[in-house]
């Protein structure tokens, strides 16, 4: 399922209000999370000040990533759309077969288990990322009621 456009920007309150103006959207608390992301060759610490619009069904998701070469797209601001599926290791399985290059995982802050994979295209141009149901039922909750969550907090934890 489809749920969202991810844009990258470098100044997350700048294009909040930007595209506030421009477009009506209403945004989502921002929140900053970190969390362990690995690719074929390396596994940092990566910390992202994210939203999401609370215009809906379609959500656009703003990302200013504080660190992070995996994420630079400076070419290209519009980066990734996010899927919300029911099992990450069979999306996975399926882009690869339909020729997706895993790009990197993003793994979670307690039990260090997967809750986003990233893929690029074949032929160029956008991302596309996987989550499971239940992170996207979690993101939802905090889009939805605009106020970012207690978990969401720098320190105490992640949503993603």
């Amino acid at each position: 399922m489809l749920f969202h456009t991810g844009m990258i920007v470098p100044d997350l309150d700048a294009a909040m209000k930007t595209m506030a103006a421009g477009f009506g959207f209403a945004w989502a608390d921002p929140i900053t999370t970190t969390g362990q992301m690995r690719n074929p060759t390396s596994v940092g610490q990566r910390t992202t000040r994210l939203t999401f619009s609370t215009n809906g069904p379609h959500r656009v998701e703003l990302l200013e990533h504080i660190d992070g070469e995996m994420w630079r797209t400076a070419e290209h601001p519009v980066h990734h759309l996010g899927f919300a599926v029911p099992d990450l290791e069979d999306a996975c399985r399926h882009l690869e077969a339909k020729d997706y290059v895993p790009a990197f995982e993003l793994h979670g802050p307690d039990d260090g288990a997967p809750i986003a994979y990233y893929f690029r295209s074949p032929v160029g141009g956008l991302w596309i990322e996987t989550v499971s149901y239940a992170v996207y039922q979690d993101l939802m909750k905090w889009v939805d009621s605009g106020l970012a969550p207690d978990v969401a907090k720098p320190g105490a934890g992640n949503v993603r």
